[in-house]
Formats: C-alpha cells, sequence, structure tokens
C-alpha cells in the first residue's frame, strides 16, 4: 500500500517539478549547491509549495495561506537506486526537515552503513542540515527523522564526526535512545 502512496507522490514531485527548474537553479546557486555531484544521492529535487503536517509531515500544496515553498528530495535507500521517501524543508528553515511518509531517518543512508565509508579509518559526516549535506556534495549523512536515524546510526560501523562537540552530544544521546532488547534465557531445572 505504502509503495503505491509512494510511486504516485513521486510522480506528483516530478509534475510540480517541471517549470519550477528556475527556483530550484536559484537556491543552489544561492547555497553553492553542485547538483552535478548531489544529483545522484537525491533522485528527483525541486521548490514547490508544501503543508507542513503534525509529526513532522508534510503534503504538496496548492499556493495558499498554509503553504510554503520548500524544498524536496527523493530520498534513496541503502542501494542508492530506491526510493524510499521524499523529504522537504522550507526555504528559511533546513535545520527542520519534513517527511512525506516517515520512512527515512538520514538522507545519505548508504554512506552510513557502507563499510567502504570508514576505509582508513575516516569517519562518518554527520551533518546538522539536509542542506548541509547537499553543499558537501552529499558526503556523509544528514538526521531527518531521529527516531529512525538513532537506530540506524546505531548500525554505524566506524566512528562518527560531528561538526561541533554540541552536535557530537546530540547524536551520542539520540543513539543512546535506543533500547537494547532483554535477553531471555529459559530456567535450567535439575533433573
Amino acid at each position: 500500500m505504502i509503495e503505491l502512496a509512494l510511486l504516485a507522490a513521486r510522480h506528483e514531485l516530478g509534475e510540480r517539478a517541471d517549470g519550477r527548474f528556475m527556483q530550484m537553479f536559484d537556491y543552489c546557486r544561492v547555497h553553492a549547491i553542485s547538483m552535478l555531484s548531489a544529483g545522484p544521492h537525491i533522485g528527483c529535487a525541486s521548490v514547490i509549495p508544501v503543508v507542513h503536517h503534525r509529526g513532522e509531515r508534510f503534503d504538496f500544496a496548492a499556493r495558499g495561506n498554509e503553504a510554503v515553498d520548500a524544498v524536496v528530495v527523493e530520498a534513496l535507500g541503502t542501494d542508492e537506486e530506491r526510493v524510499i521517501d521524499l523529504v522537504a524543508w522550507r526555504l528559511d528553515r533546513p535545520d527542520r526537515p519534513l517527511t512525506m511518509f516517515g520512512r527515512v531517518g538520514l538522507l545519505g543512508l548508504s554512506a552510513a552503513l557502507n563499510p567502504a565509508t570508514f576505509f582508513m579509518g575516516a569517519a562518518l559526516q554527520v551533518h546538522d542540515t539536509p542542506l548541509g549535506w547537499l553543499k558537501s556534495a552529499c558526503r556523509g549523512c544528514a538526521i531527518v527523522v531521529p527516531d529512525v536515524a538513532a537506530r540506524q546510526l546505531r548500525d554505524v560501523g566506524g566512528p562518527i564526526a560531528a561538526s561541533s562537540l554540541a552536535q557530537g552530544r546530540r547524536i551520542r544521546a539520540l543513539i543512546d535512545s535506543v533500547p537494547r532488547p532483554a535477553i531471555l534465557v529459559p530456567e535450567r531445572r535439575a533433573a
């Protein structure tokens, strides 16, 4: 069911992106984003009107009082081919990413879970915002849905590089928020 809704949303994103090329071009120019480098990591991207819903979710919107222009990108899975969700952020609030379906924890999930990221002791760079991630040519990852990202970051196979001490503490607290499952062992009875 979700796959059909995602397919319909991707189709609508493509239709809405038609004719809005200049808005995305201007956004990339102002923020020094190389779409040549970032494009393979985000699929379709556009600046279009969205409506913010509860739970850090969004939906497409017609222009109106509640609609705001936002950057919308396709979030790719670990294979960097399959789209798993759509992510948006208001042009003036890149620190508050929204998701259409709540399925993506990290933009750059493939980098986070790929052992090659940690080759020769390299660390996974966690960016403060999706905009920061785009500006870095999509090196590393950016947190979108913290609850989902916590589990994904716990599975990272190497060191994590934070941009500041405060961000490092937030990442540590996020990872530590994932409860470890209790291990139950059957009681042994003497024969």
